[in-house]
């Protein structure tokens, strides 16, 4: 990631914007806040690739970030 980042509340509002603009895709595994140099950022994180997906690269100055990362599933904690 890269970009300087933005204030937590900030970062959180764009989020949800960032939710709008990509519900219902298929293909968006999850939206979270990220650590950025300075701040946070808003990842968007894909099943797959998806080119007709659009996304801006920052929302009212928050950068935003997509990135593959397959299927999202929970992890047992016991041993």
């Amino acid at each position: 990631m890269s970009g300087a980042g933005a204030p937590l509340d900030q970062a959180r509002r764009a989020k949800e914007d960032v939710k709008a603009l990509v519900a219902g895709d298929p293909a968006v595994a999850g939206i979270g806040l990220a650590r950025q140099a300075g701040g946070w950022g808003v990842k968007v994180n894909l099943v797959r690739a998806a080119p007709s997906l659009a996304v801006p690269a920052s929302i009212d100055g928050v950068p935003v970030t997509v990135e593959v990362v397959g299927r999202v599933a929970a992890r047992s904690t016991q041993a």
